[in-house]
This record gives structure tokens, C-alpha cells and sequence, in this order.
């Protein structure tokens, strides 16, 4: 696009900078919403085996952070055996045989109906071994993600959960993203800035109907973001389940229940599998793989499911020394771009900038370079901020895991590989949560095996690893946990 024309005026101007100023309160509100609207798991209830209204899917996505896991559609296997619309028999040792019952005890939700129409068509007899109910290969993640949508859909028509956005939180950003932009369309029509006609370009009203435009497509932007947080009756219903949770999980024998137990446990047994405490019962199920970010342990005792993390950032798994000496060099680097060499160049442009303009329109011209200094090396300082604090917190976590060490003993957990990194994951018990190490490559022995209970000494903030060596405390455990 050529320009043809531009002039801009202290008015003009002065309207641009009031738009970045509300685009910029619009962006801190957007990012503070979105961190305080996480959502995060409440305090659980009083220990109870009452269950409450919600099925075993539901009750899965209310202790998994609004998320579902593919333990949620192993767990609806079981409820539909413990409601007779299947039935679940052992066939002998290790052999367990699904069968599809006529019996019906009441209408299924669209997931359960998903769950019973897998089992139809591979039990071609009516009947078949509990481990031929497995999804084709190329059709598992889309089947997954169908069984999740609809089991969030049935959490929202309940008011479990409700979108991270409400309708307040759209009208303020909708209002502060239209002002914001609408004030840009103004400065820039004021300014007169438009293109050359020849170019079928941009003309200065065409400012307002592009503005128009952006904020549409920020506004579906914005309910495209399909993230769910918990309703208030949704944490009523997780701290409820939780308590199930914990009572289940004290119970002797419960985790180690075998599928066909249902029979005996009844609905408890499919509760207990959705919500992490009946490992045995998923023994056999194929709906049921690994999930990255959940690792059953057995560590205090009883079968219970953890969540796991893989922080990446700020030397997190790195040794002290280098994170040190890279977060002294970020600072000193990053630090002279931003205080020294940023200002000289800064003077230098204006300058040059400055002695090239027209003396008889400096100050229009001069307003537009006032807007175009502002945006651009605002944008510049902006970044130089977030390296400097990341060098800060390298060179801070660094300095105090240099002689400082912490032992953490429990049971591994976890492996998991990506391009960048090796991982193991160990449980000391008594968490919901545990950060996994990374295993670095140059390591002679490999990463301990999955079960077995070691001692890990680690430095307390960026968790590097320093030692792994088996543990004397005896292991509660009497099989592995299934990959």
C-alpha cells in the first residue's frame, strides 16, 4: 500500500495513544482472567460412600480439574455392567467375559449410549472377551474426543461447570476491545491516512469498517476458547466426590478389585475406577490407556491416581551452575540491550528521524513518529522485560541450589519421553500433585523402573537431579502399574 496522504495532528495523535492506552488495560484484563479463572480442585468433603447424582464420567471430569480422563469411559463400562445393561463374568483366571444384557433400568446419556454401542459392535455374539472392547486404531482419538465433548455437555446442562467466560467478562472485554479499536480508527481517520487511489487502496472511513472487522473476529476468538472452569455447584459436587474418593481409597481390598467384582461392589466399583482408586478394575479394559499427565501409584498403601507436571522453564532439571552463570549472562546481555543500547538507538533514530523532516509540517509529522516510537519500542521494551525477569529467576534459583539439597522418597511412578526431554515421576505419598525430573542423557544407568521405590536427591528449587539410588523401605506394591 502507498500512502498518499498522512497528517498528524496533536488531535489525532492524542486519540491514538488513548486507544494503545485501552488495548493495553484490555490485554492485562484478558490475561488476569484467565489465570484467576484456572480451574483448581476444592478442599475435599467429609469422607462418605454416598454417592451423589452425577455418573462416574461426571464424577471423573469433577476430580480431574474439569478435565476427562480415559479412565471416565472404562468407568462407564462398568456402571452400564452394574446397572445390568451388560454383565461381567470371570471365564477363569485372567479371563473376564463382557455380555449384552436386554435388561434396561433406565435411559443413558448420550456417552453411555456411545459406551453401549462399542460394546454391540464387537461383542458380534452378544458376547466376548473384556479385552476385545478396544477402539480401532485409526478411530480412537476421534472417538475419545466425542465420549469427552459429550460428557462435558451433560456436566453444563446440569450446571456443573460453565464456560471460563462468562457473559460479564465478554461484555468488559467486548466493550474495552471496541473502544480500543474504535479510537485507533478514529486517530488514523483524523490523521488522514490513507492510500493512493491508483492502488485501490485504504480510505480514511475504511479505518472504521476494518476496525468492525477485528473486533468480530476477537469476539469469536474469544468464544472459540472452549475452556471450562467449575460452576458453584460443580465445586459442591468435586469437594462431595472427593470425600467419596477418600473413603473409597481406605478401603482394604477396593483398588485390587477385579472388573467382574461388580458384581459385589455394584456401583461403587465403576465410582471408584472414574475417580482413581480401583486400579484392579481397569485391569483388562482397553478403554483405559495411559493418560501423560496421570500416573496411578500405590505408594501409601491403596491404589490412588496422581497428576503429573513437566516444567520447562527457568533451568527447571538443570544444574545449578550453568542455570547461574546463563541467568547472570541473560541479565547482563538482555540488560545492556535494554538500558543501553535501546536509549542510544532510540536517541539516534529520533534524531536522524527528526533532521529529516520538513520544517514546515514538523508537527504532524512529528506526532506520527510520536505514535510509531511509542508502539514499536513499546512492543521491544515489552519483550526485553519478560528476558530480563526470565535471566533474574534463573540466576536467583540458580544461586540457592548451589550447595542446597532436599531427599524425597517414594515410589516411581511415571516415565514419559518427548523430543526434548527424558522424565520419571516419583510419588512420596500423601500428594495429588508431582513434578516429574528430567533424566539427563548423559547419564551411564538408565531411569529406575516403574514400581519400584527409591530415594531421589534433588536441589529444592529447579529440582535437578543429583542422586537416585533404591530405598530401603519395603515396597507395599504386588504388581506394576499397567502402561
Amino acid at each position: 500500500m502507498t500512502i498518499a496522504s498522512s497528517d498528524f495532528t496533536a488531535g489525532a495523535v492524542a486519540v491514538l495513544v488513548a486507544g494503545a492506552v485501552v488495548g493495553v488495560v484490555a490485554i492485562v484484563v484478558f490475561l488476569t482472567r484467565w489465570f484467576v479463572s484456572l480451574p483448581d480442585l476444592p478442599p475435599p468433603g467429609p469422607e462418605t460412600s454416598e454417592l451423589g447424582p452425577e455418573s462416574p464420567a461426571l464424577a471423573n471430569l469433577l476430580v480431574n480439574r474439569c478435565s476427562v480422563t480415559t479412565a471416565a469411559a472404562a468407568a462407564t463400562l462398568l456402571d452400564l455392567a452394574a446397572r445390568h445393561h451388560v454383565a461381567l463374568f470371570e471365564a477363569g483366571p485372567g479371563s473376564t467375559i463382557v455380555q449384552v444384557r436386554r435388561d434396561d433400568d433406565g435411559t443413558l446419556t448420550d456417552y453411555e449410549e456411545q459406551v453401549l454401542d462399542l460394546v454391540r459392535a464387537k461383542a458380534t455374539g452378544g458376547s466376548a472377551p473384556l479385552e476385545a472392547i478396544e477402539l480401532d486404531a485409526s478411530d480412537a482419538a476421534r472417538w475419545r474426543k466425542d465420549f469427552a465433548t459429550k460428557v462435558v455437555a451433560d456436566a453444563t446442562r446440569r450446571g456443573l461447570v460453565r464456560k471460563r467466560w462468562n457473559r460479564n467478562d465478554a461484555l468488559i472485554l467486548g466493550v474495552l476491545a471496541a473502544i480500543a479499536l474504535g479510537l485507533v480508527a478514529l486517530g488514523l481517520y483524523l490523521a488522514r491516512l490513507e492510500s493512493n487511489p491508483d492502488d485501490n487502496g485504504i480510505a480514511r472511513d475504511d479505518w472504521f469498517w476494518i476496525a468492525g472487522v477485528v473486533w468480530l473476529g476477537l469476539m469469536a476468538g474469544l468464544r472459540a476458547l472452549r475452556a471450562i472452569r467449575y460452576s458453584s455447584a460443580g465445586e459442591a459436587a468435586a469437594a462431595h466426590w472427593l470425600g467419596v474418593k477418600r473413603f473409597l481409597g481406605h478401603q482394604d481390598g477396593f483398588g485390587d478389585a477385579p472388573p467382574a467384582s461388580v458384581a459385589i461392589w455394584n456401583r461403587l466399583l465403576a465410582y471408584g475406577a472414574g475417580i482413581g482408586v480401583a486400579r484392579g478394575a481397569l485391569d483388562g479394559i482397553a478403554l483405559e490407556v495411559e493418560d501423560v499427565d496421570v500416573a496411578w501409584s500405590r505408594y501409601s498403601g491403596q491404589w490412588r491416581q496422581v497428576r503429573v507436571e513437566y516444567p520447562t522453564r527457568f533451568g527447571y532439571g538443570q544444574r545449578p551452575l550453568p542455570v547461574l552463570g546463563g541467568g547472570l549472562a541473560r541479565l547482563a546481555f538482555w540488560g545492556t540491550i535494554g538500558f543501553v543500547v535501546l536509549p542510544a538507538v532510540i536517541d539516534l533514530l529520533w534524531q536522524v528521524l527528526s533532521d529529516a523532516l520538513d520544517g514546515d509540517d514538523l508537527g504532524g509529522a512529528l506526532a506520527g513518529l510520536v505514535v510509531a516510537f511509542a508502539i514499536g519500542f513499546g512492543v521491544v521494551g515489552a519483550y526485553l522485560v519478560a528476558r530480563i525477569v526470565d535471566g533474574a529467576l534463573r540466576a536467583y534459583r540458580g544461586l540457592l541450589d548451589l550447595h542446597a539439597t532436599e531427599t524425597v522418597t517414594g515410589q516411581v511412578v511415571k516415565h514419559h519421553d518427548t523430543e526434548q526431554h527424558s522424565w520419571f515421576a516419583v510419588d512420596p505419598g500423601a500428594v495429588d500433585e508431582v513434578r516429574a525430573y528430567y533424566w539427563e542423557a548423559g547419564r551411564g544407568d538408565g531411569r529406575p523402573p516403574r514400581g519400584t521405590i527409591v530415594r531421589v536427591t534433588v536441589t529444592p528449587r529447579l529440582h535437578h537431579l543429583i542422586v537416585v539410588e533404591p530405598s530401603a523401605s519395603p515396597t507395599p506394591l504386588d504388581r506394576e502399574p499397567r502402561r
